[in-house]
Formats: structure tokens, C-alpha cells, sequence
């Protein structure tokens, strides 16, 4: 029944389609384009809501833990904290004599006394005693007996007091005597210039008593000072006097960025001699600022000097500047000074300059009016340094020494003029030209180089330059072998110089002094020392290797070779 049933269905599902397809019209009338049109959107404004039906039941806990100790039986060992580890202090000895002998019989003796190490005060000993006994070889081929004797004690002592300031004090005592073994090698000379006891001598005695305190503030809104004063003591065999003192020092204060200052010196110089009494007061303020940028440094102000003699004051003033700017990293800096001073002259000076001076002499305080040199410094690396100057010096009344020359008459030359062997000073007005070099190698701590030199140009109105020779030119170098050899070599070159070799009258009744030419000289000399611990040692000095045949002064010529052997120990 039911397969009758989808038969007929079937064909009747059939016929239809059949029907239909002979039936459409495939005809399409399209009356426009289509538009397809998508409805607004609405948006659904109503919030989910859930509702949960399970409950959930709070459940509370009850617990603890029972703590029970764990024995361990390991010990934690302590850690000793660091250390940093200096280098160990090398072993200072307080003691040290160096003693010596060498031709011509010369003794030489030094003794040295110094504190160790402290925080709180350094004071030492210095004796010292070097000698020449004997005789020269003059130009004529006569030999006379030119020893001298210099024998010194120094006492000096430092304090670092508190609130950052020093106390320092020193004692010096000299005794020097020379003799006047220089004559005319071209006129006749008598035995006593020959004979060792009949030679004319000068010995002088001389205390020197100094005392200072500074201050060493690190903080800039405190004023640091330095206060000095010296005395000199001296008389010569003559009974000659000078008594010479000085008060100088510093005052500076930061102020903002620049630092303003004051430099003082206050000499006061009495002089005794047999035919006057002198006494010769310099006063000299130098107010300045310094003032200094990245690579420029200035420092500028005023030299003012009260010259004071006991019956005429002088007043001065110079200017005081001072530039310089690094150019190129130390590698080279440019610098200029202006200046200008007045020199204090005084028979203290004089002698220990020159002692075959006539112990009557007394020499004026020269006015350097103008000082102006420029010059270049730097750095070539970091052991080779170098500096350059030129530099003129306007004088007046620069001395000079010139043999003393003594007036005798007999019947047929009233008036002769005869040279000593003394010296004595005139004056001229001058115009110094200097030019200086200076190059320093420090190639190691154990070796190093330096040449420095002066080449000089005096422009007078009338003479020469006497005593002053045209250049100076010295070469050092040191050399450490494994600290056990020291090596030292110097070198000297002395420019020609002239001195008066005779003195005539012009029309005017006036002096000529007729000059002599003195050559130059080179001189070598070589230090060498051995030590053969750090407690004892052996040295050689050899001066004048060339055996160089010259004169510091007209008459005066120096030892030839000498050499000097001794030893050295330290305890």
C-alpha cells in the first residue's frame, strides 16, 4: 500500500514539472538599475544579566606549624676586611759625613744632622769646611800661593703649628778668607807677592738669623700670609761693618674668581767702613691681582720703591704685568713681562760677589727703570720642556769692577798710575739685551738632560761691559745606574769679556780706561760616586779637565785640573 501510494506521488510530481517547463516565459522586462539597500542597524541597548543559582559555602581553616630546630654542624669563619697595601717606607738615617782630599791640599768636610720622619716639625745640622792650600802657576811662570777657606754651620728649624700655618727658623755661620795672590804680570813684582805669609789677606765673618710664618689656608675665603725676617752680620779683618735687615713677604685673598695681593720688602742696610758711615733704606710695595681663564693668565699691578739715604728720598714707580696664554695645550704658551726695580747694593753683597774688592768701597743702588721680556714655554712631551726668552733691561748706574788704580810720583813722572791687585766700581748708565734658552730631558728618573744659556749684549755710552762676559752656556746631565753608580756631567762655556788694563787722563783731566780683551773659556767637569751600600760610598769630582788656564777676574786665575776623592757614609 504505502509503494502505491509514492508511486502515484511520483508521477504526478513529474507531469507537473513538464508542464511547467513548456509553460515560462523567458521574457525579463526591466522597468530600472537595481539598488541594493541594506537596512539601518539598531543596537541592542539591554544588559546581560546572569543569574547564577549555585551557592558557594565559606569554608574556614584551622592550621598551625610545629616548628622543630634543625642542629647544623657547620661554623661560618669570620672575613678579615682589606687592606690596601702601601709601599713600604724606605729606612731614613739622621746622620751623614762626606769627607774628602784632593791636589792643591784640599780638604773637604760636611756633616749633616737631620730629624726622621715627622708630622710636626723637621730641624737638621749642616757643618761644612772646604779648603785650598796650594800654590798656582802665573802667567810669567812665577807660583804664588792661592788658597782660601770656607768653613760654615747652619741650624735650621720647622714647626707646622696648628690652623694650617709654619714656623721656620734658621741660623748661618760663615767664615771665608781669600788672599790677594793676583799682580801686573808685566811690571816688576816684588818678593812679598810671592811669599805665602806676606801675601795680603781678607777674611770675613758673617751670621745670618732668620725667622718666618706662613700660612697654607686650602679654603679661598681665608687670607694667607707670608712674613720673613732676615739679618745679616758681617765684618771683614779690617774691622768693616755691615749690618743689613729685611722684612718681605706676601698677603693674598681670593676675591670672587681673582686673587688680589700684596708683596712687601723693607731692606735697611747699615754699612761702617774707615773713611764713612752709610746707611740705605729701600721701601717696596707691589700691589697686584692675578686673574686667570681656561688658557690665559694674568697677573697685574704696581712696583712703587722709596729709596731713602739719610739726607735725600727717592720715589719710583714701575709698572708689574704679566701674561701669558696656552696656546696649544701646554705644547706652547706665549708670555710677556713689564717691570721695573731698584737694586739694593751693599758691601755684604759686593764682597761675596767679588772678595778681591777694596774693603773701602761702597757701591749706589742701580735703577733697572724699564724690564720687558717675552718669550715662549711649553711642552714637547711629557719629559722634554723647553723655554725661549728675549729681554732688555733699561739700567742706571749698573756697576762694573775695574782693577783700582793707584797714583804715585817720583822726580821724572808726577803722576803714574799704577794697577792693584784690588778692585774697586764705576758706574754707567746701560742697555741690556738678553737672550735666553733653556731645553730640560727628562728621558727617566735615572737619566736626564737640561742646556740652558744666556747670550748678552751691553750697549753703554761710553767703555765697556768690564767683568761681563758675552754669553754663559751650561750642560748638565745625570745618569743612575741600577742606583748603585751616579754619574754627572757638567759643562761650561764663558764668553769673552774685557777688563781695564791701564788708565789714562783726557784733556778734560778725566780717566780713560784702556781695555784688554779676556778670551772665553770651556770648562769640564765630572762627578761620579759608587755606592757600595746604602750606608757607605765613594766619590771622585774632577774639575777643569782641559786644565783651561783662565781668570775670573784680572790677575786672578783659576786652579788648573783638581780632582776630589772621599767617602760618604750615612747612620
Amino acid at each position: 500500500m504505502k509503494n502505491l501510494i509514492f508511486t502515484i506521488s511520483l508521477i504526478i510530481i513529474i507531469t507537473n514539472l513538464s508542464y511547467t517547463q513548456t509553460e515560462l516565459n523567458k521574457d525579463v522586462e526591466i522597468i530600472k538599475p537595481y539598488k541594493p539597500i541594506i537596512s539601518d542597524a539598531y543596537r541592542y541597548n539591554q544588559t546581560p544579566n546572569i543569574t547564577d543559582t549555585v551557592e558557594l559555602t565559606k569554608h574556614t581553616f584551622d592550621y598551625r606549624i610545629e616548628s622543630k630546630p634543625v642542629k647544623v654542624n657547620f661554623d661560618v669563619a669570620a672575613i678579615k676586611p682589606a687592606i690596601m697595601v702601601g709601599e713600604p717606607l724606605k729606612k731614613l738615617y739622621n746622620t751623614n759625613v762626606r769627607f774628602g782630599l784632593g791636589n792643591y791640599l784640599t780638604p773637604y768636610l760636611e756633616i749633616n744632622y737631620n730629624s726622621l720622619r715627622s708630622k710636626s716639625y723637621i730641624y737638621g745640622i749642616n757643618l761644612r769646611h772646604y779648603s785650598s792650600h796650594g800654590k798656582i802657576k802665573m802667567p810669567d811662570d812665577n807660583k804664588v800661593y792661592s788658597g782660601f777657606s770656607e768653613t760654615g754651620a747652619k741650624i735650621y728649624y720647622k714647626k707646622f703649628l696648628k690652623k694650617s700655618k709654619v714656623l721656620s727658623s734658621s741660623f748661618n755661620f760663615a767664615r771665608n778668607s781669600y788672599n790677594y795672590y793676583g799682580y801686573d804680570y808685566t811690571d816688576t813684582i816684588s818678593d812679598k807677592l810671592l811669599n805665602k805669609d806676606l801675601i795680603e789677606k781678607q777674611t770675613l765673618f758673617l751670621f745670618t738669623k732668620t725667622i718666618s710664618l706662613k700660612s697654607i689656608h686650602k679654603n679661598k675665603t681665608r687670607l694667607n700670609y707670608d712674613v720673613n725676617l732676615d739679618l745679616e752680620f758681617l765684618q771683614d779683618i779690617n774691622k768693616n761693618l755691615s749690618i743689613v735687615s729685611f722684612l718681605h713677604g706676601n698677603f693674598n685673598k681670593f676675591y670672587k674668581k681673582e686673587i688680589i695681593g700684596l708683596d712687601y720688602d723693607i731692606s735697611y742696610a747699615h754699612a761702617k767702613i774707615p773713611t764713612d758711615t752709610l746707611n740705605n733704606t729701600i721701601v717696596s710695595l707691589n700691589p697686584y691681582f692675578n686673574k686667570k681663564g681656561n688658557n690665559w693668565r694674568i697677573r697685574a699691578g704696581l712696583n712703587f720703591y722709596s729709596n731713602i739715604y739719610p739726607d735725600d728720598v727717592a720715589y719710583h714707580f714701575f709698572p708689574n704685568v704679566d701674561v701669558s696664554y696656552n696656546v696649544i695645550d701646554e705644547l706652547l704658551i706665549p708670555y710677556i713681562k713689564l717691570s721695573g726695580k731698584i737694586e739694593n747694593n751693599n758691601y755684604r753683597k759686593i764682597i761675596f760677589e767679588n772678595p778681591y774688592i777694596d774693603p773701602s768701597t761702597t757701591v749706589t743702588n742701580s735703577n733697572h727703570f724699564l724690564i720687558l721680556e717675552a718669550g715662549l714655554k711649553g711642552k714637547v712631551s711629557s719629559n722634554v720642556t723647553y723655554n725661549l726668552k728675549a729681554k732688555y733691561s733699561g739700567v742706571e748706574d749698573m756697576y762694573f769692577y775695574v782693577n783700582k788704580f793707584d797714583t804715585y810720583s817720583d822726580t821724572t813722572f808726577p803722576h803714574i798710575q799704577r794697577p792693584t791687585n784690588k778692585f774697586d766700581v764705576i758706574y754707567q748708565d746701560v742697555d741690556i739685551f738678553n737672550f735666553y734658552g733653556e731645553i730640560a730631558w727628562n728621558k727617566s728618573e735615572k737619566l736626564n738632560f737640561l742646556i740652558h744659556g744666556n747670550y748678552y749684549q751691553y750697549n753703554l755710552a761710553d767703555g765697556y761691559a768690564w767683568h761681563k762676559p758675552t754669553h754663559k752656556l751650561t750642560f748638565t746631565t745625570k745618569y743612575s745606574l741600577q742606583d748603585k753608580v751616579l754619574l754627572n756631567l757638567d759643562v761650561f762655556s764663558i764668553g769673552k769679556q774685557y777688563y781695564v788694563e791701564s788708565v789714562t787722563y783726557n784733556s778734560a783731566n778725566k780717566p780713560v780706561y784702556n781695555q784688554q780683551l779676556m778670551k772665553g773659556i770651556i770648562d769640564v767637569n765630572i762627578g761620579l760616586e759608587y755606592r757600595y751600600t746604602k750606608l757607605l760610598s765613594g766619590f771622585v769630582k774632577l774639575n777643569n779637565i782641559a786644565n783651561t788656564k783662565y781668570q775670573t777676574f784680572n790677575y786672578y786665575p783659576s786652579q788648573g785640573f783638581n780632582a776630589l776623592v772621599g767617602v760618604s757614609y750615612s747612620f
